[in-house]
């Protein structure tokens, strides 16, 4: 999930985790639920969910799904291996991150982030550079 200012500028969060630790991400990032009646979250109710816990969060103006990837990364002993879905959607709001997710936010220009995370990998989530290639591809 990345959202998007109406000054152009895209949410980044410094993750706070045990895998990929202290790198720059997309504004927020789950997993989908399988609750105990037996129903799969949808993306979007992933999303929602995610920042709601993350920054408080409980509306954005166009969420949409621009598309999905897979992807496998190391971090020392630990790996991730995951499909995952890249969403965008509109805010204008105060953030409140949640201080037990990551270490910081902050907001960029979305022609910035593009470059940055093309010439600096290294300091970004695996899925955070996957999902910039998607952006790039819809021109985002």
């Amino acid at each position: 999930m990345l959202l998007e200012n109406s000054q152009g500028e895209v949410l980044l969060q410094k993750r706070k985790h045990q895998v990929f630790d202290n790198l720059w991400d997309v504004t927020a990032s789950t997993d989908l639920s399988h609750f105990e009646d037996g129903r799969d979250e949808k993306v979007e109710e992933a999303a929602y969910r995610c920042l709601k816990r993350e920054y408080g969060i409980e509306k954005v103006e166009n969420l949409k799904t621009l598309g999905g990837f897979s992807y496998f990364a190391k971090d020392g002993e630990h790996c991730e291996n995951e499909y995952d879905y890249i969403l965008v959607g509109g805010y204008d709001g105060e953030v409140n991150m949640d201080p037990n997710v990551g270490y910081e936010y902050k907001w960029v220009k979305k022609e910035d982030f593009l470059k940055d995370i093309e010439q600096n990998p290294k300091n970004y989530t695996p899925w955070a550079i996957e999902s910039a290639k998607i952006l790039k591809q819809v021109g985002f």
